[in-house]
This record gives C-alpha cells, sequence and structure tokens, in this order.
C-alpha cells in the first residue's frame, strides 16, 4: 500500500511537458534543433516507428535516430519529501528498448537539473533479449527523505542510435510496513 504518490505522468494529455514538469537540451548536434529535446508522440518518433505507448494514449521520447551526440533532461515537478516519514520514497517507470547504445540517465536532485545530482541508474537502448516495454523501480537516497524540493530527472543522451521512449512514471512514499522492494 502506497502512502503518497507525489508524481504521476503517462504522458497523455496533448500539452507536453504535463504541467509542473519542465525540460531542458543540454546539447545536440545533427537534424535540427527542434529535434534536441523531449517531446510527446503517440507512436514513437522515427526509430522505430509504430511502437504504442505502454499505457493510454501518449509516451514521452527522445529522437535519437536523428541526433548525432546531445542530450536533454525531462524534470518532474519539484516534490516535497519532508511531509512523509517512517518508510522509503521510490521511482517507477517504463522504458522501451530498441537497440543501440543510446540511453538514459535517472537522477535525483535537489535543484531542477542532472548537474550535481545523485545518478540512481544508466539505462541503455539496447537489452539483453527482445525490444519492449520494462519496467524500473528504484528505491530514493534516505539523504533525500528530509528534503522539502527534490526533482528526478531523466537525461537522455544520444548515440545516434534508436529513439529512447518513457512511459507511466510515478514518485510514491512507501510506508515502513509495506515491505515493498526495490526491484532493477
Amino acid at each position: 500500500v502506497f502512502g503518497q504518490n507525489y508524481v504521476s505522468s503517462s504522458f497523455d494529455a496533448t500539452t507536453f511537458p504535463p504541467t509542473g514538469w519542465t525540460r531542458n537540451v543540454i546539447s545536440g548536434s545533427g537534424g535540427s534543433a527542434s529535434s534536441f529535446n523531449w517531446i510527446r508522440t503517440t507512436s514513437g518518433i522515427s526509430g522505430p516507428t509504430g511502437v504504442t505507448p505502454h499505457s493510454g494514449a501518449g509516451m514521452a521520447g527522445y529522437n535519437s535516430y536523428w541526433i548525432t551526440s546531445g542530450s536533454a533532461e525531462l524534470i518532474t515537478p519539484s516534490m516535497n519529501f519532508s511531509t512523509y516519514t517512517g518508510g522509503s520514497n521510490q521511482v517507477s517507470f517504463w522504458f522501451y528498448y530498441t537497440g543501440g547504445s543510446d540511453r538514459v540517465d535517472v537522477y535525483i536532485n535537489t535543484s531542477a537539473a542532472s548537474s550535481g545530482g545523485t545518478l540512481l541508474a544508466s539505462i541503455y537502448g539496447y537489452s539483453p533479449g527482445a525490444s519492449g516495454w520494462k519496467q524500473y523501480t528504484y528505491s530514493l537516497p534516505s539523504s533525500y527523505s528530509s528534503s522539502s524540493s527534490v526533482y528526478i530527472i531523466f537525461k537522455c543522451v544520444s548515440a545516434y542510435g534508436y529513439d529512447l521512449l518513457l512511459d507511466d512514471v510515478s514518485v510514491d512514499h512507501i510506508p515502513a510496513c509495506s515491505g515493498a522492494a526495490s526491484i532493477a
């Protein structure tokens, strides 16, 4: 049983980024400048096409297929972790494997940028096995549990491979009595 949901988004609304979320281009080359940032998509972007969202009508995507090198961040709204005590916090999301060396780095920080944040994971576009959606859940460091301004940052890094797709992001407080485990 979850104690509190801080953020939940499946990127279904046509407004992107969703209310409270931000996005930031770090760098980019190749393609056009408009392709250097996270976008909302309903069927993949460039490679592969025809990918449907994990759930609902939309998903977030980064067009590594046309970006020879570059990176951009998709940032959650600010969350206040100091309100809930006696448990832990976690982030959960679905990521689509398409192939290639492109990756999404997942950070937690008290400012709305990956710089200076704590790296939770680097997830590459290639995967053992077939392409498809896979869920990731990470326990968030307890050092952030009393912070009143916390962000999760999804930083895509292009290696000129395939698109990076993200859906169903959730950040939750888990009460101490729930016995929830971290899955990587």
